[in-house]
């Protein structure tokens, strides 16, 4: 996420050096000589970050600060003086300064405190973003997300949660299925009917059918009294169908029945009984490809699949990650009676690097086990979190660290272009030279490729890699050679290649 900068100084010469020592990933920055210019960009925009000095030529960096905190603008300031004194440095931080730095300043100094003040703002934009999520989607209970497939999970919630037609949700294990499954009950019109979630995975087969359907007193051996049936407990409600692929076909059977006629039998009954649930079924797995195999009735599956919904895994929504984290950590701090804080940036950078092969259930299991276990549940470190998420932290953090020696020794432009004329020749070379080929494998268009070859110095030719090896005199000696007309052709088929 890019962060905005104001820097306010007179002095251009100070400019220079605040642009060369800020010179950060994501670092958007502003400019201003005077006070009068730095009002008036604060009147365009908000800024993240503002450093000002403290003398200028119109007000002083004072004022800057106190305008901040009278109009409650969501930013830090820091404030530069050359002259520093205590009473100076009191004041800043009374009026709500982040930090106060003293000319002439050290370049790491100045590129420091900054950082440590984007960190900090990070996560206080962070916080109100995931405050105005939590109001914007509490409707939909524990659906949290601002990715863009969620927001289209939630327009598809909002237009068929009126409505009876059947809902087939397919997504990971863990994705969150049988929560959307509630949601559209709970914001629907047959919300305060009852919501009843059955897996038919965990249930055996042989008791799969009393389930669904209930049975009548005598109707086998050890039917003492009569049980109502999942379809029943659910009337006027919802009936959620977990993992509906792992039911066996005499059942599929008989699901398909209930769908069509909106009637079942319960075992042992002569009578037909209405069924008046919503069906909402979800999976696992591709329902297609299970019809394709013959492993689910097709029948059933356009009977069942009026409305589609696809949950996307945790892995393809990672900017859901920190608002999920969010909401899970403020549900179990107030389960476990505990005062939760926040995650430091180090913990929720690990975070987000982390593949979550168990998905959105895994990142809740996760966030229980580290708040019961954490020293100081108020601030989550990074040495809190489970080794497997701390690694893709440290793997993270390793890649970095070996590129430094290389570019100090090379420069980042001379590496940049060793790196492209290493992966050029080699792709090259896989394809036998063929420029078509390696262009389309890299990319790019021939034409592209050919100018990359010539500008960093790759012969468009292999032999000419030999040629230009062979001395002066082999040179002269094949200078006066000429091919005859099918050795020519030959070469120009080869350089059109």
């Amino acid at each position: 996420m890019t962060s905005s900068l104001l820097v306010v100084d007179d002095d251009q010469m100070i400019l220079a050096a605040l642009r060369e020592a800020l010179n950060l990933p994501d670092l958007e920055m502003t400019a201003a000589a005077h006070g009068a210019e730095a009002m008036l960009q604060l009147d365009e925009r908000t800024f993240d970050l503002i450093i000002t000095d403290l003398m200028l030529p119109d007000i002083s960096g004072m004022e800057i600060i106190k305008r901040i905190q009278q109009e409650g603008l969501p930013s830090l300031c820091i404030l530069m003086t050359g002259h520093a004194t205590v009473d100076n440095a009191v004041e800043a931080l009374k009026l709500g300064a982040y930090d106060y730095i003293t000319k002439p300043f050290k370049s790491a100094e100045v590129r420091h405190v900054a950082e440590q003040a984007l960190a900090r703002q990070w996560l206080a934009n962070e916080n109100r973003r995931l405050n105005g999520e939590l109001a914007r989607h509490g409707a939909f209970g524990e659906i949290i997300g601002r990715s863009k497939a969620m927001q289209e999970i939630f327009k598809i919630i909002e237009r068929v949660r009126d409505i009876d037609a059947t809902v087939v949700i397919t997504g990971e294990s863990g994705t969150g299925k049988e929560v959307v499954a509630r949601a559209i009950h709970d914001t629907g019109c047959r919300k305060g009917k009852p919501f009843i979630g059955v897996n038919c995975g965990a249930i055996p087969e042989h008791l799969m059918e009393d389930e669904l359907f209930g049975h009548v007193k005598g109707a086998f051996t050890d039917a003492h009294a009569a049980r109502q049936g999942v379809f029943e407990q659910a009337s006027g409600g919802t009936l959620f169908l977990d993992e509906i692929h792992s039911l066996r076909s005499d059942l599929q059977v008989k699901l398909l029945r209930v769908l069509q006629e909106r009637e079942y039998k319960p075992l042992g009954s002569s009578s037909a009984r209405k069924a008046d649930a919503r069906i909402v079924a979800a999976a696992n797995k591709d329902l297609r490809e299970l019809v394709a195999q013959g492993q689910f009735r097709e029948d059933l599956f356009f009977r069942l699949n009026i409305i589609h919904m696809e949950i996307p895994s945790l892995l393809e929504r990672r900017e859901d990650i920190l608002p999920l984290s969010d909401f899970f950590s403020r549900k179990m701090a107030q389960r476990m009676g505990i005062q939760f804080g926040q995650f430091t940036h180090d913990a929720l950078e690990a975070m987000y690097e982390y593949g979550w092969p168990g998905n959105v259930r895994e990142l809740e299991n996760m966030i229980e086990r580290t708040l019961a276990l954490c020293h100081d549940p108020s601030r989550i470190e990074l040495s809190d979190l489970p080794p497997e998420v701390r690694k893709s932290e440290s793997h993270r953090g390793t890649e970095g660290q070996h590129l430094p020696e290389y570019v100090e020794a090379w420069g980042l432009d001379a590496y940049l272009e060793r790196m492209e004329r290493s992966v050029i020749a080699g792709v090259l070379r896989k394809y036998g030279w063929r420029k078509s080929l390696a262009a389309k494998s890299l990319k790019l268009n021939r034409t592209t490729l050919v100018e990359r070859m010539k500008r960093r110095g790759i012969p468009l030719k292999p032999d000419e890699t030999k040629e230009r090896n062979k001395p002066k005199v082999a040179k002269r000696a094949v200078a006066g050679h000429k091919p005859d007309s099918s050795e020519g052709s030959r070469k120009k088929r080869e350089d059109q290649a």
